[in-house]
């Protein structure tokens, strides 16, 4: 090797390695704004299918496009005038009922100790001055000795420091409620681009691959949409009947106090698989407990039982059926996603995987180790071995992978 060819090899991969590092470092600098284009992209695949609808219907292209901004705003003012003030009023008197309710719960343990002793001598004593130990704290803790100014046996709140201590917070809540305003904004408006005209963005895909390769790309494009689009319609129905349940069940059935804000809780925390199901679970049990604590079995069954009619039998299982993604690989990715991406990263972990799954599916196992027909199973003896045998038709359609379902 020559001089002038180890000095060419040398700039070569020294440039390789900075633009690498540059490229790695920008995309983790960029990672919020692509999560929200990405959050735009999935909106438009769900809005683009309702144009199509509506030119299916007769419409023609234009008029689709009005009716589907229409129909967004309505449901738009829908969610603001009519599902969010009771939602507020509810969440409202929920966190502020939310210590006494604890503290029922606290004092009917107290009370089931002391009037059952051959139970209550095994279980812990906690009592109501127990639990309000717990949050007695003295104003100096809470706002620091900084901000009080004593007068003889008085204490008095120094108002100055104490609004100046305040400003930060009060600064952060602003910008809190701008940048979700702005992002709202930002994602109507890239929303709305895309799903007007899709296909002006997935040409320069189209573009980059060579002519032999370009309908295997379309295909593994279609499968994409028709995986996020089964998503989002499942999530949709998982929502609206997991809501609507337990407002009629426990609201009318039951009598549950705050039953709108529970409903729409339980509803929203579909978003998120396995971990959702708690989130809807613990506050509806705290709120039965203070209602009527010989409700909470009831109450805990009968949402059991909606949340598995949801999962099982009116919205589709997407992560199961359609995808065969284990529940073991789902949550481990989620908790990935919500600790590298955060709070999109727990909402889109599902459509993220899924897309994951089928780029590794369709561009590996099948284009690139050629399995596209090969099936085998993978079997355990008594004694823990584990074996490869043939299938049969009947046990290739149980094991492989199906193909994603068109909503």
């Amino acid at each position: 090797m020559t001089y002038g060819e180890f000095v060419k090899r040398a700039v070569t991969i020294i440039t390789i390695i900075i633009v690498t590092f540059f490229a790695i470092t920008a995309l983790i600098e960029l990672t919020g704004i692509l999560l929200i284009v990405f959050t735009c992209w999935v909106l438009s695949i769900g809005l683009h299918q309702l144009i199509l609808r509506f030119q299916r219907i007769g419409l023609n292209k234009g008029v689709s496009m009005l009716a589907t901004v229409a129909s967004m705003l309505v449901a738009i003012g829908l969610i603001l005038f009519v599902v969010i003030p009771p939602f507020i009023a509810q969440a409202r008197d929920l966190i502020e009922s939310l210590p006494t309710a604890i503290e029922q719960i606290v004092e009917d343990y107290d009370g089931f100790r002391t009037d059952r002793p051959e139970i209550g001598q095994y279980l812990p004593e906690f009592t109501v001055q127990d639990y309000r130990a717990l949050f007695e704290t003295t104003l100096d803790e809470v706002i620091g000795e900084d901000m009080l100014e004593g007068r003889g046996s008085a204490v008095e709140l120094n108002v100055g420091r104490f609004v100046q201590s305040a400003l930060p917070v009060l600064g952060g809540i602003g910008s809190f409620v701008g940048s979700l305003i702005a992002n709202a904004l930002f994602i109507f408006i890239i929303t709305s681009y895309l799903m007007f005209d899709p296909m002006v963005y997935y040409r320069p895909i189209i573009a980059l691959v060579p002519k032999s390769r370009e309908a295997r790309v379309v295909q593994i494009i279609n499968k994409i949409r028709t995986a996020v689009l089964s998503w989002m319609g499942a999530l949709a129905v998982s929502i609206v009947f997991t809501s609507t349940s337990i407002i009629i069940v426990h609201g009318l059935v039951l009598n549950i106090p705050n039953v709108i804000a529970l409903g729409v809780i339980a509803g929203l925390a579909t978003f998120i698989p396995n971990v959702g199901y708690y989130i809807g679970l613990v506050p509806i049990l705290i709120f039965t407990a203070v209602a009527d604590p010989l409700k909470i079995i009831p109450a805990g069954v009968l949402y059991w039982v909606i949340s598995e009619i949801d999962g099982k039998i009116v919205s589709p299982n997407v992560i199961k059926n359609q995808l065969n993604i284990p529940a073991g690989i789902v949550f481990p990715f989620q908790l990935i996603a919500a600790a590298t991406l955060g709070f999109f990263g727990i909402i889109l972990a599902v459509p993220i995987l899924a897309i994951l799954v089928i780029l590794w599916q369709e561009l590996y196992v099948y284009d690139a180790l050629d399995k596209r027909e090969h099936r085998v199973r993978l079997v355990e003896d008594s004694h823990g071995q584990l074996s490869l045998k043939p299938m049969d038709e009947a046990d290739q359609e149980d094991e492989m992978i199906p193909e994603p379902k068109p909503a």
